[in-house]
C-alpha cells in the first residue's frame, strides 16, 4: 500500500515553518476525537471536525500496514483487516487521535495559539473563541505497550492528548519493526512537549 509523501512533507513543512517560532509557542495539538478537541478548544468546532476527516482520509490511504495480525496487534493492540489493490490482505492499526499543526496566530503581543479566548484573540476571529488555525493534520496510532502516540510517518507525538509547544526533531530508530508493504520502526522523532 503506498503512502502518501505529499502529506508527509507537508507535515514536516509545517513543523520546519512552525519551529521557527518563539519556543514556548503552541504549534501543534494531539486530539483523541473531534468532541476532545472541540470540547477542550483546540480550535473552533468547525476546524475541529475539518481536522478530523482530513486525518481520517489520510489515515484510510497511508496507515501502516502489516503483514499479520499478530504482528500489528503486537505493537499496536487493535487492529483491522485490509486489503490492497490486488486483494492481499494486511492489518492497519485503528486510529486512535489525530495531530493537529497550528499557523503561527498572534495579535500585537499576544500568541493565540498560547491564549486562544484572549479578547484581542476573539475579536480578530470574528468572536469565535478559538483563535488558533489550524493548517493541516494526521492521523496518530496509539502504541500499545507504551501508550505513545506516532504518526504513519513514525514520528512520536507524545502519550496524552493537549498542546504541544515547538516542532518535531530528529531521532534516531531505536527499535524497528516493519512489514512488508508497510509497518514501520517505533521511534524516530519526537515533538516538543
Amino acid at each position: 500500500m503506498k503512502r502518501s509523501r505529499h502529506l508527509t512533507l507537508s507535515i514536516m513543512a509545517a513543523g520546519a515553518v512552525l519551529s521557527g517560532c518563539s519556543d514556548n509557542s503552541v504549534t501543534h495539538a494531539v486530539a483523541e476525537s473531534s468532541d476532545d478537541c472541540k470540547l477542550n478548544d483546540f480550535a473552533t468546532p468547525e476546524a475541529c471536525e475539518r481536522a478530523f476527516d482530513q486525518a481520517f482520509f489520510a489515515h484510510q490511504r497511508q496507515a501502516p500496514v502489516f503483514p499479520g495480525r499478530e504482528s500489528c496487534q503486537e505493537q499496536f493492540g487493535y487492529c483491522s483487516p485490509v486489503a490492497d489493490e490486488a486483494g492481499v490482505l494486511g492489518w492497519r492499526p485503528v486510529m486512535a487521535g489525530y495531530l493537529m499543526s497550528y499557523a503561527p496566530a498572534k495579535v500585537g503581543d499576544v500568541d493565540c495559539n498560547a491564549d486562544p479566548r484572549n479578547d484581542q484573540c476573539r475579536a480578530h476571529d470574528g468572536g469565535a473563541g478559538a483563535g488558533r488555525v489550524v493548517i493541516t493534520s494526521a492521523p496518530l496510532y496509539r502504541e500499545f505497550g507504551s501508550g505513545q502516540y506516532f504518526t504513519a510517518n513514525n514520528q512520536v507525538a507524545g502519550y496524552t492528548s493537549g498542546l504541544l509547544r515547538g516542532g518535531p526533531t530528529a531521532r534516531a530508530p531505536t527499535h524497528a519493526s516493519t512489514a512488508s508493504r508497510g509497518g514501520f520502526g517505533r521511534r524516530s522523532g519526537i515533538f516538543g512537549g
